[in-house]
């Protein structure tokens, strides 16, 4: 099995769907043959936890830093979130 990746689940019209929430739960941080090549903690499953519970997801949480950020709204930081979180 490729820890990178979970199994592949399908909706009623046959399309790949998987709810955010779902995916999260099933998330885990293995430990990597070699190591995992980074110093410091591991952030990602923490960070995706904290969403969830705060009863979100990656658009919310995307949508929630535009509006309590001070960016402008045209601003290059603006796309490269949404990037990262969608």
């Amino acid at each position: 099995r490729d820890a990178r990746v979970l199994p592949v689940k399908f909706d009623a019209q046959g399309e790949r769907y998987r709810v955010f929430q779902e995916a999260v739960s099933m998330m885990s941080a293995d430990e990597l043959p070699g190591g995992f090549g980074l110093e410091g903690p591991r952030t990602l499953l923490p960070l995706l936890k904290s969403v969830v519970q705060q009863g979100g997801s990656p658009e919310l949480s995307h949508m929630e830093w535009i509006c309590n950020s001070a960016v402008p709204s045209g601003d290059r930081a603006v796309y490269e979130d949404e990037a990262l979180c969608l």
